[in-house]
C-alpha cells in the first residue's frame, strides 16, 4: 500500500533563490518542517530563480529539486484552502520580521505567555505566521510573491523584529 501524501503550492525564500512548485509534506505541514531527520525538502515541478541580478540565467526549471533546510528563509503556501490543514496556534500577535533582504509583516501564532521580546521557540526551525505581506529591502531580479496566506519562517535568518502596536 503507496501512502497518499497531499500536494501544495509554494513559494521559497532563501537568500540566493526563489524556488516555487509543489511540496507533498509528510504528515502535517509544520511537524515535517520542524522535523530535524528532515535536512532536505524535495519540492516538484520546481523552478529556481535568482534573487539577485547579474546571473547568467533567469530560471532553472526541474522536474524536482531538494532545498537545504538550512538555506530557507520561508517557506510560503499560497493556496489559502489548504491553511485548514496546518496546526498552529490560535494565539497571534501582529509582527514585522527583517531580514537580510526582506521586511516581511504578518500574524505571528504564538504561545500566549510569550512574551513580545522572546516571541521565537529556538527547539523548532520554523514558526507560523499568517496574513502575510513581504516587502523586498533591496532590488531583485525575481521579488517573491506579495501577499500570501501563510508563511513558516526560519528563525535563523531573522534579523530582527518587532511588534505592530495599535494606532
Amino acid at each position: 500500500m503507496q501512502l497518499k501524501l497531499d500536494s501544495v503550492a509554494i513559494e521559497i525564500i532563501t537568500p540566493d533563490f526563489a524556488i516555487s512548485g509543489n511540496f507533498k509534506p509528510i504528515g502535517e505541514l509544520m511537524t515535517n518542517l520542524n522535523d530535524k531527520r528532515y535536512t532536505f525538502f524535495n519540492i516538484l515541478d520546481a523552478a529556481m530563480h535568482p534573487q539577485q541580478k547579474g546571473y547568467q540565467v533567469k530560471s532553472i526549471p526541474q522536474p524536482a529539486f531538494n532545498i537545504n533546510r538550512n538555506k530557507i528563509i520561508y517557506f510560503a503556501v499560497k493556496d489559502t484552502e489548504y491553511l485548514e490543514k496546518i496546526q498552529i496556534m490560535q494565539a497571534k500577535r501582529e509582527i514585522i520580521i527583517y531580514t537580510d533582504s526582506l521586511a516581511i509583516r504578518g500574524n505571528f501564532h504564538v504561545n500566549p505567555d510569550s512574551r513580545d521580546t522572546d516571541l521565537f521557540d529556538e527547539t523548532r526551525d520554523f514558526a507560523a505566521m499568517t496574513d502575510v505581506s513581504v516587502y523586498p529591502l533591496r532590488a531583485m531580479a525575481k521579488p517573491p510573491v506579495r501577499s500570501v496566506p501563510f508563511i513558516a519562517i526560519n528563525w535563523r535568518h531573522v534579523t530582527s523584529y518587532h511588534r505592530v502596536k495599535d494606532k
